[in-house]
């Protein structure tokens, strides 16, 4: 049946798969997700997932850390630590710092021992 998916609907059966390899994550969204999540964001996010991807590789930073979090939900969670605090957090941290300082905050948020945060719900999905 997949077969047949990637051949006749690969868009479909992406997102199959995406939702299937959600097993391997305690917080994942997939990219579908992440960019709805992102683009609804107020104040805007500031980062496309290209940029983000782009701005990951230049610091070296892991886009995912098995079995916390996948790409999408760490890609979410930093423009959600923009979008809500960016202002608070230039006061007190300089430009050339703040993507590492907002990296490690959301690493943080999706790394905590308790579980409490879970980004699914969170966005309420």
């Amino acid at each position: 049946m997949m077969d047949w998916f990637i051949a006749n609907k690969p868009d479909l059966a992406q997102e199959w798969l995406d939702k299937l390899e959600s097993i391997r994550w305690k917080n994942y969204l997939t990219p579908k997700e992440a960019d709805k999540i992102v683009a609804a964001m107020e104040p805007k996010a500031p980062w496309s997932r290209e940029q983000w991807k782009a701005a990951m590789t230049e610091h070296g930073f892991d886009l995912e850390s098995e079995p916390n979090y996948n790409r999408c939900a760490l890609y979410a969670t930093m423009n959600m630590l923009m979008s809500d605090s960016g202002d608070t957090l230039a006061k007190y941290i300089e430009k050339d710092n703040l993507f590492k300082a907002v990296h490690d905050l959301a690493v943080d948020k999706l790394t905590d021992k308790d579980s409490v945060f879970n980004i699914r719900s969170y966005f309420g999905l």
